[in-house]
C-alpha cells in the first residue's frame, strides 16, 4: 500500500524516506515531534530493501502503538552515521512484547523484531520513565 504513496525511488534516498517517515508521524499522531540529527549526514542513498524493509517495520511499530496498545507517540529521533541508522521512539502504552502471537498488524511471517534482525540490525523496547516506553532500532543502511 504505500507503495502508492511512496515510490521506492523515493524511499531509498535518505531525505526521501525522512519525509515519508515524517508524512507517517503526522498522520498517524499529530502531536508527536519528529527530530532529524542536525549532526548526521542524510545518506543518498539506503540500501533499496533495507529503506523499504526498514519503512514496512516503522509503520507497523506506529500501528502496535496506536492500535492494540492505544498509545500515544510522543517522539522518535533519527540519527545517522556512516553505516547505520539509528532511531528511537519514545511512547505511552503497553510494552510491546517480543514473541507475542497477536503482535502482528498485517499478514507478514516475521515479526517487527525479527524483520530487524534479518537486516543485521537489533531492536529494543524498554520501560524509560513511568508510564513512557523506548523503542530503540539501529539497522546497517549501507
Amino acid at each position: 500500500m504505500c507503495r502508492l504513496f511512496y515510490p521506492e525511488t523515493d524511499m531509498i534516498s535518505g531525505s526521501g524516506f525522512n519525509r515519508a517517515v515524517e508524512h507517517e508521524i503526522k498522520t498517524w499522531y499529530t502531536e508527536a515531534v519528529c527530530t532529524f540529527d542536525k549532526e548526521s549526514i542524510i545518506p543518498e542513498t539506503i540500501k533499496e530493501e533495507t529503506g523499504l524493509v526498514l519503512f514496512g517495520i516503522l509503520l507497523e511499530i506506529f500501528a502496535l502503538i496506536k492500535g492494540k496498545n492505544k498509545g500515544r507517540l510522543s517522539s522518535i529521533t533519527i540519527k545517522y552515521t556512516r553505516k547505520k541508522v539509528n532511531i528511537v521512539i519514545d511512547y505511552s502504552g503497553e510494552l510491546i512484547k517480543r514473541n507475542k502471537k497477536d503482535e502482528q498488524v498485517n499478514s507478514l511471517d516475521r515479526s517487527i523484531f525479527e524483520r530487524a534482525e534479518l537486516l543485521g540490525g537489533d531492536l529494543q523496547i524498554k520501560n524509560a520513565e513511568h508510564d513512557c516506553r523506548r523503542i530503540k532500532l539501529v539497522i546497517p543502511i549501507n
